[in-house]
């Protein structure tokens, strides 16, 4: 059990260490809004994406006598109780009351019954209280009942293409494009495509820490959080899903590839790799609720960089990566997402209240083998929900068409990353 002393000595180190000046790229991120906003924030995201730099950043808007920072996730605060929670409550009321209080809390998931504490602090003593951590646990609605439901939620993700382009001290005005921007633009969409969007590895260059992420992520976040024995087991369903990105798989496929006969199991881990955003899952679109969960579903993973270097028999598919980088944009964006499969498939069609209002293909390369193909795909979606037009995505293609009377917007993913 710790200490009082022992904890202040902990959080005295680690404000030295968050107050420390580094090169801090702005997020696309409406702070404003958050930090004004009477509710709790909750920061939720995928290890090593930048939630503790969100915080830096929040910080630099406030009195620096007037917040606590605490990062659970350091191996001195292990097994540590919401009792301790109230140590650290009065080691700031001694050290760094002033004026309005402010609490950031770093990877909190560690602490069971966080939430209680947290919404106690809310209500008693109108604290402003921001919470990171690296599950997707946290946004549940359980949590979200238990924090009076004044919670707001930023999903953190790894740098979109325009927050590395800004990393890169770059402007690019997609709408002016000279033939020498074009292809610094392209240049740079490839690096992107290449080492992904984590901060550090943007800034370093240095892709081998990919490996300790992933790592991290799988052991840490899933295996021992968990209590998971079947680690082999687990590392082939993700090992099957990376060389499947972006195609329609059922669990009887997955039994078929793997060592787990039990759909239950395997749907637990499928689960395991959602919460700790590794892995996300894209529904096909139906207006039945049940038949949603019952369809075959898409995956996608959380960073193309990440996929390149863990991927044991990493295949050349530049298509379906291409579409995992717009499934990422898309949520980014804060889209609501499916698949379209009716005779003919459509990558992405997006979800605006109770329709279906804009419908998304992704091609690599609109050639002989694929452009029938593609069109077919997405005049079948703009047909199904009664759209006038729709989007082909594609590495540096541009032009309209009119097919059938419908209107194809064909976009470089460059310039579609930056709109």
């Amino acid at each position: 059990m710790i200490t009082k002393d022992e904890l202040k000595k902990v959080i005295l180190d680690q404000r030295e260490s968050f107050e420390k000046s580094e090169n801090i790229i702005q997020r696309q991120v409406d702070l404003k809004s958050y930090i004004n906003y009477d509710s709790i924030v909750v920061i939720s995201g995928v290890r090593r994406c930048g939630k503790s730099t969100l915080l830096k950043i929040i910080k630099t808007k406030i009195n620096p006598k007037d917040y606590l920072y605490c990062d659970f996730s350091d191996e001195r605060l292990n097994n540590l109780t919401i009792a301790d929670l109230q140590l650290i409550y009065e080691i700031f009321l001694e050290k760094y009351e002033s004026g309005k209080k402010y609490f950031f809390f770093d990877e909190i998931q560690y602490v069971n019954g966080w939430e209680k504490f947290v919404n106690r602090l809310y209500e008693k003593e109108e604290a402003k209280i921001f919470v990171t951590g690296s599950n997707s646990s946290l946004l549940s609605s359980e949590i979200s009942s238990v924090l009076t439901g004044r919670n707001k939620v930023i999903e953190l993700y790894p740098f979109s293409f325009k927050e590395y382009i800004t990393a890169k001290k770059e402007t690019i005005d997609i709408n002016n494009l000279s033939t020498k921007e074009g292809i610094k633009l392209n240049k740079y969409f490839d690096d992107y495509f290449n080492i992904g969007g984590f901060p550090h590895v943007i800034n370093t260059n240095d892709v081998q820490i990919l490996k300790e992420y992933y790592t991290n992520i799988i052991y840490k976040d899933i295996i021992v959080r968990k209590k998971i024995r079947q680690v082999k087991e687990i590392k082939e369903i993700i090992s099957f899903l990376l060389n499947n990105i972006g195609q329609i798989i059922s669990y009887k496929k997955i039994i078929a590839n793997s060592e787990i006969k039990s759909t239950s199991t395997i749907k637990n881990f499928i689960d395991y790799l959602n919460e700790a955003y590794i892995l996300f899952t894209l529904s096909k679109y139906d207006k039945s609720i049940r038949k949603q969960i019952q369809n075959p579903k898409k995956s996608y993973f959380i960073d193309m960089g990440m996929v390149r270097k863990i991927s044991v028999n990493f295949s050349e598919n530049n298509g379906w990566y291409l579409e995992n980088v717009v499934f990422l944009e898309l949520l980014r964006r804060n889209k609501e997402i499916y698949y379209h499969k009716k005779e003919k498939e459509c990558d992405f069609v997006v979800k605006e209240g109770t329709q279906i209002k804009e419908a998304i293909q992704v091609s690599y390369e609109m050639n002989q083998k694929t452009e029938t193909r593609e069109i077919k795909g997405l005049i079948n979606a703009i047909k199904t929900y009664n759209l006038k037009e729709g989007i082909i995505i594609t590495r540096d293609q541009e032009e309209t068409r009119i097919v059938e009377g419908y209107k194809i917007k064909i976009i470089p993913i460059a310039k579609w990353l930056l709109e």
